[in-house]
């Protein structure tokens, strides 16, 4: 048997403020308007506004656990995950709440959170949660999140591929009680940047930058993907060490380390080193590499380079190339001997590490 959906009309001084309310505060879809009433879908439910200028809109209160609740007023039962969600976003907004969210009968049967705020036509809304039904809420928000998810996936792709996602949708949109008879008709969606978490955003900066660094000494040392590091870290904050932290299962796994040692004055042994910001990580390089063969790679390597930079290095000091080739072929050569003398500047840094470790 399907749920029933509820229907409430009530009276609105204006329409557009309550538009504003309804769909910008707290969320709702527009179903039916006109000039004088306007319908909301409110958590699958019907609301109907109204327009009703001379309405009286004064409530009495009664109190209700040290809080003077208004005897006229509506609302949802949201599950408590919802409604946790929903208070800390008004929060954020700076929401000029009538009853502040809070618990009430705390550690009594029939503990509940709630929260009372008022649309500009002073009708007054609660919303609230029972604690009783956690587990149960838990399990329902997130089918509903994944629905939601999904939805909104759907109506991206519906211009890609209108007839499958028409398809799903439908029976989707009875779930979520969503007004309209076609996909077709929704709304587009659209980014919120109230949802952007700025923190969270530059700590995964940080752990990329971390993950990244670590493999690029791989790739410089010529250290397989495969061989699992030890670190030190240096000059590191307290806001490092909470990024680590929270970042360390992914850290670990990518970056393939497995001891991290936080230096505070400790001299540090001959190591292999990146930044990440101000901090340093270092990978000591004693019995991690075959240091003679390493040695000679790096030889081999610097005497290559050396050759194909002298080789453009003369073709730049030749007047006829430089002053009869084409400009760009003139830039792409000398940008050449650029790269070529910073890679060279490398490797000889990379051989003085390891001739340092040697000599240890």
């Amino acid at each position: 048997m399907a749920t029933a959906i509820f229907h409430l009309a009530f009276p609105v001084h204006d329409i557009e403020s309550t538009r504003d309310f309804y769909v910008n505060k707290l969320g709702c879809k527009v179903g039916r308007e006109d000039k004088r009433w306007i319908d909301f879908n409110f958590y699958g439910h019907q609301l109907s506004a109204h327009l009703y200028e001379h309405e009286d809109m004064f409530t009495p209160s009664n109190p209700v656990d040290e809080e003077d609740v208004p005897v006229r007023h509506f609302g949802i039962v949201l599950n408590w995950g919802e409604w946790e969600h929903l208070a800390e976003r008004l929060k954020r907004e700076k929401f000029n709440f009538h009853i502040q969210p809070c618990i009430r009968f705390k550690g009594q049967v029939g503990e509940q959170a709630t929260m009372f705020i008022q649309d500009p036509s002073n009708n007054y809304l609660e919303f609230k949660s029972f604690k009783d039904d956690v587990d149960e809420n838990i399990q329902q928000n997130s089918r509903r999140v994944l629905l939601e998810v999904l939805e909104n996936l759907l109506k991206l792709l519906h211009p890609i591929i209108p007839f499958l996602t028409e398809e799903i949708w439908q029976p989707i949109a009875k779930e979520l009680k969503i007004f309209g008879d076609s996909i077709s008709t929704q709304d587009f969606p659209r980014s919120n940047n109230d949802y952007v978490d700025i923190e969270s955003l530059k700590e995964i900066e940080w752990a990329k930058e971390f993950i990244n660094g670590v493999r690029k000494i791989r790739a410089e040392m010529d250290i397989p993907p495969s061989k699992v590091l030890n670190i030190l870290l240096q000059n590191w904050t307290t806001k490092d060490q909470a990024n680590f932290k929270n970042s360390q299962q992914y850290i670990h796994h990518l970056a393939k380390i497995e001891d991290v040692q936080w230096l505070k004055k400790e001299t540090a042994p001959e190591s292999a080193t990146t930044l990440v910001g101000e901090m340093k990580i270092l990978i000591p390089l004693a019995g991690l590499i075959d240091k003679s063969a390493e040695s000679a790679r790096l030889l081999k390597e610097i005497s290559k380079l050396k050759n194909n930079l002298a080789k453009s290095q003369s073709k730049l000091d030749n007047p006829n190339f430089a002053d009869k080739a084409p400009a760009d072929v003139v830039n792409k050569e000398r940008q050449r001997v650029s790269e070529m003398q910073t890679a060279l500047q490398q490797l000889k840094e990379q051989l003085d590490k390891i001739s340092k470790l040697e000599a240890n």
